[in-house]
């Protein structure tokens, strides 16, 4: 597993670990792992991971920067303490709005296409940019394309979408400027106070299977039996 590089001050009650500035599933792992074991050491309040890096909020006078940071150089996690990530099948009606363009530009058929983005398990490198927003990655080389030169100012909730390296499933309306490959049915974040949804988490697995127009129409009334990690 890898360590992070240097360990620097973040303000007075914080410190940010950063590892290779590159986006890797073994760097991801290492950030992950981190963050699952320090979130158990007494005095740390917070521990925000990245794409490389992972940002540790500790209390004072519990903690000072310099002797959690000399603290941390002299420790790793064991590999019991390994962040175990959850994965998820998550089902996607592939009827995107700019499926056939993607395929068109992949020189790929819409067959083609659906397999490539179902055949791989992604990573949750990260959430951002909104509340439920998974940064998944690494998509097939083959259907990697820049973001649209002017984004979209509305984006249904459930989109699933790539761009670059990366796939999502946009949680909730929004403004997006991905290529949109088709629609989720389960939520991301709850509907309602006290609904179940997909929480998915930085270090978690995703995996998407392809279903028709009747079965995306009828999880999308009962998703629950969706709503459940896979082992």
């Amino acid at each position: 597993m890898r360590k992070p590089r240097r360990i620097l001050n973040y303000g007075e009650r914080a410190l940010l670990l950063e590892w290779e500035q590159v986006i890797h599933p073994e760097i991801s792992h290492g950030v992950h792992t981190y963050q699952h074991a320090l979130l158990s050491w007494p005095g740390i309040e917070e521990a925000v991971p990245a794409y490389a890096s992972l940002l540790l909020v500790f209390e004072t006078p519990h903690w000072s920067t310099d002797r959690l940071r000399e603290t941390l150089y002299n420790w790793s996690p064991r590999s019991v303490e390994s962040f175990p990530g959850r994965e998820y099948v998550l089902p996607v009606h592939y009827n995107g709005i700019d499926l056939g363009d993607v395929a068109h530009r992949q020189g790929l058929s819409i067959e083609e296409l659906i397999q490539k983005h179902t055949a791989r398990t992604y990573l949750v490198y990260q959430l951002g940019f909104r509340p439920g927003f998974a940064f998944l990655g690494d998509l097939d080389e083959g259907l990697q394309l820049p973001r649209l030169a002017s984004p979209r100012k509305h984006v249904a909730a459930g989109t699933v979408a790539i761009a670059g390296a990366q796939t999502a499933v946009y949680p909730t309306e929004s403004p997006g400027g991905w290529h949109q490959l088709g629609h989720c049915p389960v939520p991301l974040i709850p509907s309602l106070p006290g609904t179940a949804s997909v929480s998915l988490q930085a270090g978690d697995q995703v995996r998407f299977t392809a279903v028709d127009e009747s079965t995306y129409q009828s999880i999308l009334k009962n998703p629950g039996p969706w709503i459940t990690q896979r082992h």
